[in-house]
C-alpha cells in the first residue's frame, strides 16, 4: 500500500509538519509527485497520477490524498481493514458540502444518498491501481452528459458548469460518481475519511471578515472552537484521514500545531520525528 499525493511546493507548512510526519509515524510509504510545470488546474493531479500509476502493479493499493490540508491518524493496516468491505471499489471521502455546484444536491437525492456526509470529496480516496486507472482512462473529461441524460439538467446549465468547473477534479470525480458508476462508493459514516469543512453558505457570508481581521474574525474563532471540540472526540479507532479543506481551516490547523492545541495523542504523532523521508518523483 502506498499513500500518493501531488505537490508543487515541497516546503508547504502543512505538508512538512502534518502529512509527512504523520505518514512517517504510522509507517506509510508516502509518494510525492512533484509537478515541475506551472499549476493551472486541479485536474493536473489526475494526469500526474495516471503517469505514476502506470509504473505500478495493477493490484497495488493506493490511498490518494491532497497535499496541503490533510494528514493521517491511523496505521496502514487499519486503513486497509476499513477499505476491505469495499474491495472492488474506490472508497471516496464524503463531506457535508455539495461542491463545487450546490445544484447537484438534487442528483444525489435521486440516487438515495442521504445523511450529513453524503457528497463526494476528492481530497482522499483508496482503491487498487487497476480501478483508479480504469476510471481515469475511461473518463478523459468530466462526463457532464450524465447531468442531462440521468438528471434532466438543461443544456445551458451543463455548458455553464463545464466552463466554470473544468479546472476542478472534484467536479470530475463527482460526475463519475453521479453516473452511478459502481466502482465508486462514499465513506458516508466517516469510518476512514473525516472532512472538517465549514458549511459553504457560512464560509461565503463571513469570508470577508476573515480576510480583513484574520484570527480576530468571528468565523476564525468559531471554527477554531469547533475543530478543537471535534478533535477531542476522536481517537485512533474512529479516524484515519483528516481533511481541512478551506483557507480558514488551514489557518486553524496551523495554529493548533504551532500552539500545541491538538489533543495529546495527535501531538505525539506529529512531534515524534520518526526517521524516514517520502519518495519524491518529479513530473514535468
Amino acid at each position: 500500500m502506498k499513500v500518493v499525493t501531488v505537490a508543487t511546493d515541497l516546503d508547504n507548512f502543512n505538508l512538512k509538519n502534518l502529512l509527512i510526519p504523520s505518514c512517517n509515524f504510522f509507517g506509510y510509504e508516502l509518494i510525492i509527485l512533484n509537478l515541475l510545470s506551472t499549476w493551472d488546474s486541479h485536474r493536473m493531479k489526475d494526469l500526474a497520477l495516471i503517469a505514476y500509476l502506470e509504473t505500478l502493479k495493477e493490484d497495488e493499493i493506493i490511498l490518494f490524498t491532497d497535499a496541503y490540508d490533510t494528514f493521517l491518524l491511523n496505521t496502514p493496516e487499519s486503513s486497509l481493514k476499513k477499505w476491505s468491505k469495499y474491495k472492488d471499489s474506490l472508497l471516496f471521502s464524503a463531506e457535508a458540502n455539495c461542491w463545487p455546484e450546490q445544484e447537484f444536491a438534487s442528483a444525489y437525492n435521486q440516487i438515495n444518498h442521504h445523511g450529513k456526509f453524503r457528497f463526494l470529496n476528492s481530497g482522499g480516496y483508496i482503491g487498487s491501481v487497476s480501478t483508479i486507472l480504469k476510471l481515469l482512462k475511461t473518463f478523459k473529461t468530466p462526463p457532464s452528459w450524465i447531468l442531462r441524460s440521468k438528471y434532466d439538467f438543461s443544456t445551458r446549465f451543463i455548458e455553464n458548469c463545464d466552463k466554470r468547473y473544468s479546472w476542478s477534479n472534484q467536479y470530475y470525480w463527482s460526475l463519475i460518481f453521479l453516473s452511478q458508476e459502481n466502482s465508486i462508493v462514499l465513506d458516508k459514516n466517516s469510518e476512514l475519511f473525516k472532512c472538517f469543512g465549514t458549511p459553504v453558505a457560512y464560509f461565503r457570508k463571513h469570508r470577508k471578515d476573515y480576510l480583513n481581521n484574520g484570527i480576530h474574525s468571528g468565523i476564525y474563532q468559531k471554527e477554531l472552537g469547533r475543530i478543537k471540540i471535534e478533535l477531542d472526540s476522536l481517537d485512533e479507532s474512529t479516524i484515519g484521514h483528516v481533511h481541512f479543506n478551506n483557507p480558514i481551516l488551514k489557518h486553524v490547523f496551523q495554529t493548533l500545531f504551532e500552539e500545541g492545541l491538538f489533543p495529546n495523542w495527535i501531538i505525539n504523532v506529529l512531534s515524534k520525528r520518526v526517521v524516514g523521508q517520502p519518495q519524491i518523483i518529479e513530473i514535468d
